[in-house]
């Protein structure tokens, strides 16, 4: 097909929903990137009956569950994301949070308790401005639909505990709350104090809480 042809068929639901599926057997790579950043665009500023296309009639749900899990679903065990897993993480978990915008797509996503569990699996694997993605997309179900999303987001922190051998539910997030140790010769020294993305991490994860 050409140029054009394509990015003809990438405007509707079902083409990015194939594309996304012929992702998962692979690494993630920049075409995967590309086409997630397209993707959550497009979300941002398509109809109500194009998310509902994506949602029901293409499974758009289920194609990004999926590719989540392959990211982040072996827990400790998965390999390191890199830089383009990292960046296809991220951008991932922001069409969630543009689809969590619609009633369609935030009881969609809390139907998935697997998809709920790997947004928190996240939270272990990714660079701070990821984390704190993932805690606000955590933080947002719980509180937007009680009692339900509360005990997804509780669920999910239970099915964390296992998948990275923690000894009790929320050690890992409580651990990110930490300073580090100043390194040797350098007591009192300012530590961390210009990463915004490390605070902006702590700050999201304290509203998770």
């Amino acid at each position: 097909a050409t140029g054009a042809t394509v990015e003809t068929q990438a405007k509707t639901a079902t083409a990015y929903v194939s594309l996304l599926r012929s992702s998962r057997s692979g690494a993630p790579d920049a075409k995967l990137v590309k086409h997630l950043i397209s993707l959550r665009v497009h979300l941002s500023t398509a109809s109500l009956a194009w998310i509902r296309d994506f949602l029901d009639a293409s499974d758009g749900l289920s194609a990004l569950g999926a590719l989540l899990a392959g990211l982040v679903g072996k827990g400790a065990r998965a390999p390191p994301l890199g830089e383009l897993g990292g960046a296809a993480l991220h951008e991932l978990l922001r069409c969630l949070r543009v689809l969590l915008n619609t009633e369609r797509g935030f009881a969609g996503v809390l139907s998935r308790p697997a998809l709920v569990a790997h947004v928190a699996f996240a939270t272990g694997l990714a660079n701070h401005r990821t984390r704190a993605l993932a805690c606000e997309l955590l933080a947002a179900l719980a509180v937007m639909a009680p009692p339900d999303g509360h005990r997804a987001v509780l669920a999910a922190w239970g099915d964390y505990r296992v998948a990275f051998d923690e000894g009790f539910r929320f050690e890992t997030l409580v651990a990110s709350l930490r300073l580090p140790e100043p390194e040797e010769g350098l007591e009192g020294a300012s530590i961390d104090v210009d990463d915004t993305d490390a605070w902006d991490a702590r700050a999201s994860t304290m509203v998770l809480l």
